[in-house]
């Protein structure tokens, strides 16, 4: 199976965030995801407990609990243009693998050393059944609220890129909360798509972007289509795919909190 299959199979993801404050400079915070699917897309909102940078390890931020020896995790590292790959051994410990493409064999950096972006996403394969059953399997996410705005989240042109809401709250995340200047002013253009993982044909839904309105999708009134706005809200722990179809890149700097 090539990265592209791998990229286009459905699945769904709910989850609910828990937030605990204490008197301390540093807030963290644990999301509890329930998916029932073999492939998720997993949302990397947080940095690591002792960052200093808007990064994250994949050892730090997805806990090996609940989860079997030989669980995948796939991060698209775009320095390199190669996939990072990291499974959980027999030890419940993540460790590195080797991962092949046309241009040869990459061996990704240590699982406790390679840094993730937040604002990305990760794709989480689970190791326990071959095809999706309906079986609901429980992960969770775990890292530090950074306070300020995110760095810049580039996605590339003509291309689709993984990325996440920059906030796990608990009622997920309204694209619509930007405005559609900002989003402009990022480079997002009319015809722009976000698409989200469904578990019935096509596999997603799709919400387009349109200039002076925001995200929204086309929908009928007597009889002809038009342009309506709507809330597109990602869930906490959700990524999503960001369809770049225009011949620059998008700059996303997503707004503190």
């Amino acid at each position: 199976m090539n990265i592209r299959s791998v990229l286009c199979v459905g699945l769904a993801l709910g989850a609910a965030s828990l937030f605990a404050e204490v008197e301390s400079y540093n807030v963290f915070g644990q999301i509890k995801c329930t998916t029932t699917f073999r492939k998720t897309m997993v949302a990397i909102p947080w940095v690591s407990t002792n960052a200093t940078a808007q990064t994250i390890k994949v050892a730090e931020i997805i806990q090996t609990t609940n989860l079997d020896e030989g669980t995948m995790a796939l991060h698209w590292n775009g320095l390199t243009s190669t996939w990072d790959a990291w499974r959980i051994n027999a030890s419940k410990e993540w460790e590195t693998v080797a991962t092949a493409s046309e241009t040869g064999v990459t061996v990704s950096e240590n699982p406790t050393d390679a840094p993730i972006p937040r604002g990305t996403g990760i794709w989480l394969i689970r190791s326990d059944i071959d095809t999706n059953t309906g079986d609901e399997k429980t992960f969770y996410l775990y890292g530090k609220y950074w306070e300020g705005e995110s760095g810049t989240l580039t996605c590339p042109a003509n291309k689709s890129t993984i990325v996440c809401a920059p906030y796990a709250e608990a009622n997920g995340y309204n694209l619509n909360s930007i405005d559609a200047t900002a989003w402009a002013a990022f480079g997002t253009a009319t015809g722009d798509a976000i698409r989200r993982q469904t578990d019935s044909f096509p596999y997603y839904e799709e919400w387009k972007f349109v200039e002076g309105t925001g995200w929204g999708r086309s929908e009928k009134d007597g009889g002809v289509k038009k342009f309506v706005k709507k809330d597109v809200v990602m869930p906490a722990g959700e990524a999503f795919w960001y369809v770049n179809r225009h011949d620059a890149a998008v700059n996303i700097v997503w707004p503190k909190l």
